[in-house]
């Protein structure tokens, strides 16, 4: 006998809402086997996998129209070597980006780290002083400035209409 599981409890077990299941359902994303003698939408239990798949695929960015997308595309498939040539070629481009999204956050994470370097002279600046003297402090700050501390600073330089002297970029 298959067992079956009630939406709250597949729910419960997937760590989803009632409301996200019944617009899965709505969606076409996911299927009741059957309505009990109750009306209650019953699961099998394949379904905990479908819903799995459904927010690894929303972690990976994916709209539910466009997971929607995928699955009727999937779905339209003779055979299953069709379908996971498919599925190799979506996974192998989500691969792709997710590599260069990588290289940006490690590049982020690179300036992020320099500007915290840079910032912690800063706090044993012996006297307090006017943040225009900041712009071309003579501390020996371990690192170049960085692009985050430099922008920031830009709005400290008393403005003389020039875009000369007292630009802290130029």
């Amino acid at each position: 006998m298959n067992h079956y599981w009630k939406i709250g409890e597949l729910a419960k077990a997937t760590g989803k809402t009632v409301r996200a299941l019944r617009l899965y359902e709505q969606m076409g994303l996911l299927e009741c086997a059957e309505r009990s003698e109750g009306n209650y939408r019953l699961f099998e239990k394949c379904a905990e996998q479908r819903i799995h798949w459904i927010t690894e695929l929303q972690e990976m960015g994916l709209s539910l129209p466009k997971i929607k997308e995928l699955l009727d595309r999937i779905d339209g498939f003779g055979t299953g070597r069709d379908v996971m040539d498919h599925l190799r070629t979506f996974y192998g481009e989500k691969l792709g980006e997710l590599r260069v999204l990588l290289e940006r956050m490690t590049a982020i994470e690179r300036e992020l780290v320099d500007t915290l370097r840079y910032l912690e002279v800063c706090e044993d600046c012996e006297e307090p002083k006017p943040k225009e003297d900041c712009i071309d402090c003579p501390r020996d700050h371990g690192v170049d400035i960085t692009s985050l501390v430099r922008g920031a600073q830009i709005g400290f330089a008393p403005h003389n209409g020039s875009g000369s002297e007292s630009d802290p970029i130029g």
